[in-house]
């Protein structure tokens, strides 16, 4: 009977069946594998921090604490493992990402994204009294984050030059111009771009739409392309390519079906037909449009909507924000630097504008 167990895989520990279940239960709230991954990936390598230390998430429950000590010492040990448990978050929330160029420096929403991770953990097992005690991530001071620091629209006036220089007579072409106009017109992230997927677009007599199923949050919603516009052509021809290429083409990208992915990879290594992925659509970006942020679609426009008379709360319906405030904060970050009073400024420093450049004139047809 002892031989047999020998071996045998030990039975999961409270926090192990806290960590599940905490995970199925964000799981089946967000519907983002992406999400998923990441909180996996944060409270498994906080944990590996905390048993380097001697303990393990559930260091302060009282329970845990009365198998080691005496009753009367169970509060002031209590306290000191949540003491414990709490910097070591403040230590793991700054711990510096590697990069290929080395350590970089945690930038503050990451920090606080991290804590609230670990916070939304220890919630979770505490409301389900698979824990007991406090949540010592409370303890934790957030860090300051200035709201959309990194917002920049692209300069609309280099547009025309940058999109009409890409050659929409290639496959490559017309692909990454369908991408970017789809980006540019809906304003939608780069997770939900990289994930539409060919059952998501349904062409009707006036209008593409697109049923954007895979949003932040696990919401959905839906935009309406008109079919004489830019954006709904663009898109219309890279779906005609994608039709042809099934027919007879000895690297077809296979039949239709309505989980075949809008943007495929036309590369010859070996990835032909996958998927694009973020980072090669983001390498797209910075290829056609100077920029590998991706985002920066999404900022161009919002402040395109406004510039043409869109109210705040229709900028915010089609940005997908939950409250108006998010969406004045996001456009007023948006014109951040812009100071409207500085001719007006330079007249009071008695300053003069620059003449107009002179216009060359034509030349004499008699010439």
């Amino acid at each position: 009977m002892a031989m047999d167990l020998i071996g045998a895989t030990p039975p999961p520990s409270a926090v192990d069946l806290a960590i599940a279940a905490w995970l199925h239960a964000k799981g089946q709230r967000s519907g983002s594998r992406k999400t998923l991954a990441s909180y996996s990936a944060i409270i498994t390598t906080f944990r590996e921090r905390l048993l380097d230390q001697g303990i393990d998430l559930d260091a302060a429950d009282p329970q845990q604490v009365r198998q080691h000590v005496a009753e009367s010492q169970v509060g002031a040990q209590v306290a000191a493992r949540e003491t414990q448990v709490a910097l070591a978050a403040q230590a793991f929330a700054a711990q510096p990402t590697p990069t290929p160029y080395g350590l970089r420096a945690v930038a503050p929403a990451t920090a606080n994204l991290r804590l609230a991770v670990l916070s939304s953990f220890y919630t979770y097992a505490l409301r389900q009294g698979i824990v007991q005690g406090t949540n010592p991530i409370q303890r934790v001071e957030r860090r300051q984050v200035q709201a959309y620091a990194a917002a920049r629209p692209l300069a609309r006036e280099t547009l025309p030059d940058l999109l009409g220089a890409i050659d929409v007579t290639t496959p490559v072409g017309r692909r990454d111009y369908a991408l970017l106009l789809l980006g540019l017109h809906t304003g939608r992230r780069l997770s939900e771009l990289a994930g539409l997927r060919q059952g998501a677009l349904v062409i009707r007599k006036q209008v593409i739409e697109v049923t954007w199923a895979r949003t932040k949050g696990g919401k959905s919603s839906r935009d309406e392309l008109p079919l004489r516009g830019p954006a709904a052509q663009a898109l219309l021809d890279w779906l005609q390519w994608l039709a042809d290429a099934q027919q007879g083409d000895e690297h077809a990208v296979g039949p239709y079906r309505p989980d075949a992915p809008v943007w495929i990879s036309l590369a010859r290594n070996g990835t032909y037909g996958q998927p694009l992925s973020i980072r090669s659509i983001s390498t797209i970006c910075e290829q056609r449009l100077g920029t590998s942020k991706v985002h920066a679609l999404r900022h161009t426009f919002a402040r395109a909507l406004e510039d043409a008379g869109a109210k705040v709360s229709d900028i915010q319906a089609r940005l997908g924000h939950a409250s108006l405030d998010t969406t004045g904060r996001y456009l007023a970050q948006l014109h951040q630097g812009e100071n409207p009073y500085l001719d007006r400024l330079a007249t009071l420093y008695g300053l003069q504008p620059a003449a107009e450049p002179a216009k060359p004139t034509e030349p004499d047809a008699s010439s």
